[in-house]
């Protein structure tokens, strides 16, 4: 089965890829495996002659005791930390050139959706992968009909914080001294991590459902 359209603009956040998805399904019990290839409107982020090379990226669900540890650990670098939510996770790898490059894990509770790891491997960062992982995921949420997604990061992590605002998160609440208690103390450019910052943004108004296709698990 093979879709091919642009999804529709809601709420605050309005999808600026084209994508094709496709379900395959296999086995006995017909697992299922959902693709997405989304390619980016390139409007002058990307250098030209790479361009065309770095903007198709096939996203998948995979079973989280697949997800790749490693590339998850470029995020967040406790193994403890990961263990203690990627079972209730779902997880979905993106492939470009036949590797897997970047990583998300996100959990979903009634009618919100939390971000818990995203990373993109050394060597492709800043190419704007991870805002085509992130556009996948806005729109996975708007078609499971989510009213709003979620990520905490910390307030020294200046470089997220711009990554989600320009996205179209805002700060939605401050968890004052959630990390004082880490020894040694992290830092981050400079700054000492202290706070954790929730960042939100709405899809929808609250209680408004979405139309459309409910991507399979």
């Amino acid at each position: 089965m093979a879709i091919t359209k642009m999804p529709p603009a809601i709420g605050h956040w309005s999808p600026k890829v084209a994508w094709q998805s496709t379900c395959n399904i296999s086995g006995s019990e017909g697992a299922h495996r959902w693709q997405y290839q989304a390619r980016q409107q390139i409007k002058g982020f990307f250098f030209r002659g790479i361009a065309e090379t770095i903007a198709l990226l096939k996203i998948s669900t995979i079973p989280h005791d697949l997800a790749p540890r490693e590339l998850m650990m470029l995020a967040d670098p406790s193994p403890e930390h990961i263990d203690s939510y990627i079972a209730d996770s779902h997880v979905f790898a993106g492939e470009w050139s036949g590797e897997w490059v970047a990583v998300a894990a996100v959990q979903v509770r009634d009618s919100e959706m939390e971000l818990k790891n995203l990373a993109v491997k050394q060597g492709v960062q800043n190419l704007g992968l991870g805002t085509l992982m992130m556009t996948y995921l806005l729109d996975y949420a708007d078609r499971l009909g989510l009213s709003r997604v979620r990520v905490a990061i910390s307030n020294s992590s200046l470089r997220h914080l711009k990554f989600y605002e320009r996205l179209g998160f805002r700060i939605g609440g401050i968890e004052p001294n959630f990390f004082g208690g880490y020894d040694p103390p992290i830092y981050e450019n400079g700054i000492r991590c202290i706070d954790r910052l929730q960042l939100c943004m709405d899809l929808r108004p609250s209680g408004e459902s979405a139309n459309g296709v409910i991507p399979p698990d």
